[in-house]
Parts: structure tokens; sequence; C-alpha cells
């Protein structure tokens, strides 16, 4: 039997988020963490300075920038500025996935926590778990959730930072795109069909972009595939 969905805030919500982050999603971000880690211990970075890269950018693209960036010599201004572009594609996520979490209308000092603890796999959850943790569920279940995937990767970080000498670059890397797969997989499991049209044209175009536009290739590919899939979703809605 389907369990009733979560739709009051207390400890139900709180130990369900707390569930699902050290299940699937934790262990993905987890296992991408120690990459990390240990890709900032071969590039000079302390280990505080690494976990606090994992703690306040969380998110892969961004901490790879700055660590890249940090080895490199770059100035703090010009680390800010690569770090800034690379976690812009999480403004569309934090505006589709804040509303979800709010009772009331209006700005509320703790959304900007909430803001900072939006990542791809914390979007992702809250979407597969929509119809599962509903209305007042959502807040604790999300903070929840987000909290115990960011211990988890600071672990993973200090982990990947202590095995650096053990582990290769290339399986460091590898590690890296679990994440990234671990999201791939969902969007093709998911029961709308628009979110395997617009995962097989992303996959598509941006590999396709890329060969083209070295540079720009995958973001333009990426921008026309979800455009194209929103504008089919908007036909099928309205006929």
């Amino acid at each position: 039997m389907t369990p009733p969905p979560l739709a009051t805030a207390g400890r139900a919500a709180v130990l369900a988020g707390i569930r699902d982050g050290v299940g699937a999603p934790g262990i993905a971000i987890f296992a991408s963490q120690v990459g990390f880690g240990s890709l900032a211990s071969a590039g000079g970075l302390s280990l505080p300075l690494a976990l606090t890269a994992t703690g306040t950018i969380w998110a892969m693209p961004g901490q790879v920038a700055f660590a890249e960036l940090a080895a490199a010599g770059a100035s703090w201004p010009v680390i800010l500025i690569a770090v800034s572009l690379a976690n812009a594609r999480f403004l569309p996520m934090t505006v589709a996935t804040i509303p979800l979490l709010r009772e009331r209308v209006g700005v509320r000092w703790f959304q900007f926590l909430f803001a900072h603890l939006v990542s791809i796999t914390s979007w992702g959850q809250m979407q597969l778990t929509r119809h599962r943790v509903q209305g007042a569920a959502r807040a604790p279940y999300f903070v929840a959730f987000s909290a115990t995937a960011l211990l988890l990767a600071l672990l993973g970080t200090g982990i990947g930072h202590g095995l650096a000498g053990l582990l290769p670059a290339p399986a460091a890397l590898a590690l890296a795109f679990v994440p990234p797969l671990y999201i791939l997989l969902m969007l093709v499991a998911a029961p709308q069909r628009i979110a395997l049209v617009a995962t097989a044209l992303g996959g598509a175009l941006g590999a396709g972009g890329d060969l083209l536009l070295r540079d720009w290739g995958v973001l333009l590919g990426g921008v026309l595939a979800g455009t194209v899939a929103w504008l089919l979703m908007r036909r099928a809605r309205h006929g």
C-alpha cells in the first residue's frame, strides 16, 4: 500500500528528508565530493579551504573552477566571477523551488537559506517527491534532505582530501560525474514524457554544439533544447 502523502510540518517530514538524503542522492553526492577533495588537495588547497569551498559554493562546476583557478594563482575577483558564472544555472532552479517551500506570499530571511541549499540534486528530489511531500511538509523535508546531503558532501571532501595520494586523477574526475549521471537517470525515469524529450534534445544538441562551437556550443545547445521542450510542453497543455 502506498503511504499517505506528507502534508504537515513535523518530525515525519524531517525524518523523511534525512532518510532520502542518505539514499541514492546522498551516495552520489558523497562520491563526487570525494573526487573534489582529491582534486583540491592535488591542486594545493588546504583541507579547511576545500571544506569551505564545498559548504559555500555547493556546486561541483563552481568548486572545480575554484580549485583550478586557485591552484593557477588567479586573483580572487577573477575566481569570484568564474564561480558565479558557473553557478548561474541555479537561478532558474531556485526560482522554481522556493515557491514550493513557502506557505505565504512575501520574502522571509530564511528563504535565503533555502536558496543556498538548492542544488541540482535537491531540485530534482523536490520534483520527484512533489506528490508525496506536500504543503507545510515541503520546507522541513527540503531542509533535512539538503542538510543531510551537504553533510555527506563535507565528509566526502574530507575523505577525498586525505586520499589524494591514493586516488588517481582520472578516478577523481570520474567521481565528479556521479551526480549528473544520477540526475540523468532520474529524468529518464520520470513519468512525464517531456522530461525524456528534453534530456534527449539536450544530449544531442549539447554534443553537436560542442563540436561546432567549442566555447558556446554546450550552452547554446542546452538553451535551444530547453526552449524546444518548453514549447512542446506548452503546446501539449493548451492543445
